[in-house]
């Protein structure tokens, strides 16, 4: 990859080529230069399978103990990608249960997703032969002025799932009313299998601190969408107790992960000490060789910045 450095110098980043930036900029954010040029490695995909699938909250059980047979199967299936979501509308107050599922080979109802799809009834299915660019667009993101993301990682277990609907019902059932003109709430699941994790060594590393020795795991995110500004401290604190409950639970379950995911994660936490202190004084080092007045951490706004 291509990067202009604080000295303004435009350097290539790559396996053979300043590795340990290359490594950095993998997890690192925006602490080290401009990214300007990305090389990667293509190959053909063709057509695959895959789409949206809506079922009824009453089926929440049911899809639980569907997806943590997926996420945490010994042999996951490289084939497959799955987004489980949980949406609970303030207008219909209505919690609804939609899949982003794909399977990157041609194989129609793939036996991966065969507990998924026996769940009745199926309120929307859109899953058929695609390819990638209509597949991307499917999904569309509600028209609202304000946002935000949390974010956490656990193990897989159906059990804890259905804490964390539990505990996020309980939490804004009652308080939609205080958001003027609408709010939507947003719990997705996202499998991390070790599959996934072994990658980094084989890739010249990352540093983000996943290995194969975490286990099987879970993404989530919590996400909300409003329209008034107004409520924006109180769907903030709303968010905040939600995550603090559901964390609590994990890890009194022995289920919480280290591993916070920067791209989803809120402006509270802290997604690089997550990824532990060897990675962060490795991500540090770099820093200080290729911006050695640490101008991108001090005088560049936004983003998740290293820790002291």
């Amino acid at each position: 990859m291509g990067i202009v450095l604080a000295s303004g110098a435009i350097v290539n980043a790559n396996a053979t080529a300043r590795s340990d930036l290359w490594r950095a900029l993998k997890g690192g954010s925006n602490n080290f230069g401009i990214i300007t040029r990305f090389d990667l490695q293509t190959f053909s995909q063709g057509d695959l399978w895959g789409g949206s699938l809506t079922q009824s909250i009453d089926s929440s059980d049911e899809v639980f103990e569907a997806f943590a047979k997926i996420a945490s199967a010994p042999q996951y299936d490289p084939y497959a990608s799955l987004v489980t979501g949980l949406t609970f509308n303030s207008t219909s107050q209505q919690w609804l249960i939609g899949h982003l599922a794909t399977y990157t080979k041609p194989v129609a109802d793939p036996p991966v997703f065969a507990g998924l799809l026996a769940i009745e009834p199926q309120l929307q299915n859109t899953l058929g032969f695609t390819n990638l660019s209509t597949l991307t667009n499917e999904p569309g993101l509600p028209v609202q002025l304000n946002s935000l993301f949390y974010t956490a990682t656990y193990g897989v277990s159906a059990t804890l799932l259905a804490k964390v609907l539990d505990i996020s019902n309980e939490t804004i059932y009652s308080t939609y009313s205080q958001v003027p003109g609408g709010l939507l709430w947003s719990l997705a699941f996202e499998p991390l299998p070790t599959l996934v994790t072994k990658l980094g060594p084989v890739k010249g590393g990352n540093s983000l601190g996943t290995t194969p020795a975490d286990g099987n795991g879970v993404v989530l995110l919590l996400s909300a969408f409003w329209a008034s500004t107004s409520a924006n401290a109180f769907v903030q604190q709303t968010a905040q107790i939600i995550m603090q409950k559901v964390n609590e639970a994990a890890r009194d379950m022995g289920m919480l992960h280290k591993f916070v995911y920067l791209d989803y994660a809120n402006q509270d936490q802290d997604p690089i000490s997550s990824y532990g202190w060897e990675n962060v004084a490795s991500l540090r080092a770099a820093a200080t060789k290729y911006d050695p007045q640490g101008i991108f951490q001090k005088q560049v706004p936004g983003g998740f910045k290293l820790p002291a």
